[in-house]
């Protein structure tokens, strides 16, 4: 079973479409103002969409990764959709690189539990690694630091945050807030059921690391929030800021 339908899923669903919702409206005049926004932008949106409620419906990691590919394409075009503005393009251009070496390490990572677990499948992934306790499970916990970077990378956590502020700073407006909101809400739908069900049994070994994180992206993201001449930017680095806080989740359970 390659998707699952339960309550927890529900749940992001109405965050997810809460968002877009929000973003849609806060964006209607900035949409007319900027006549170069067609039809084909709102497709992509509600592909990208798509894709994040595919992402919190996962119930195996190739599924979670087609959905984080669809959800990350989407937006590489979006944000370089007015060809004509070079800082469009540029943080268009910087997203496409770094998001595709993310999804170089989730692969590798979901190869890596698959060759120590035998599946990919959530539910079966948890009661695999409770039958390996005792035994060597390295694969296993390299494999699951992987994935754990793609999520860093992608909440734009310390130390994977370098690209946030000018990929941000560069998107159109609404794109920007759909990023800084809206995806990151389905990357942390999927990575809070990853770690409470199928990796709780090692996952207190990444609870110092991730005080760490934490520790480091609140200073880093307050910092470069200072620093900032303008507005958006300064936004970009306070939203560096909240996925620390909301980082806090995972080493207070």
């Amino acid at each position: 079973k390659m998707i699952i339908d339960d309550s927890y899923a529900v749940y992001f669903d109405s965050i997810l479409l809460m968002g877009a919702l929000v973003t849609s409206l806060i964006g209607t005049h900035y949409f007319q103002t900027k006549r170069h926004f067609k039809k084909e932008f709102f497709s992509l949106f509600l592909f990208s969409l798509f894709g994040m409620m595919l992402l919190v419906h996962a119930n195996e990691l190739i599924t979670a990764f087609i959905a984080l590919e669809i959800a990350s394409l989407s937006l590489y075009v979006m944000i370089g959709f007015q060809k004509n503005d070079d800082r469009r393009v540029e943080a268009s251009y910087q997203y496409l690189v770094l998001g595709s070496l993310s999804g170089i390490f989730f692969l590798l990572g979901t190869a890596l539990i698959y060759a120590g677990l035998g599946t990919t499948v959530l539910g079966d992934l948890g009661k695999a690694l409770d039958n390996m306790m005792g035994r060597d499970v390295s694969l296993v916990v390299i494999g699951s630091t992987f994935l754990l970077v793609t999520f860093l990378f992608k909440i734009s956590a310390f130390p994977f945050q370098n690209w946030t502020i000018d990929v941000y700073d560069g998107s159109p407006l609404p794109v920007t807030a759909f990023m800084a909101g809206t995806f990151k809400v389905a990357i942390f739908g999927f990575i809070l059921r990853l770690m409470l069900v199928d990796l709780d049994p090692i996952r207190d070994m990444w609870d110092t690391l991730f005080v760490v994180i934490i520790i480091a992206t609140l200073l880093y993201g307050s910092l470069m929030a200072i620093i900032q001449k303008s507005l958006k930017r300064m936004l970009a680095a306070s939203s560096i800021v909240h996925t620390g806080y909301l980082l806090i989740a995972f080493v207070s359970i």
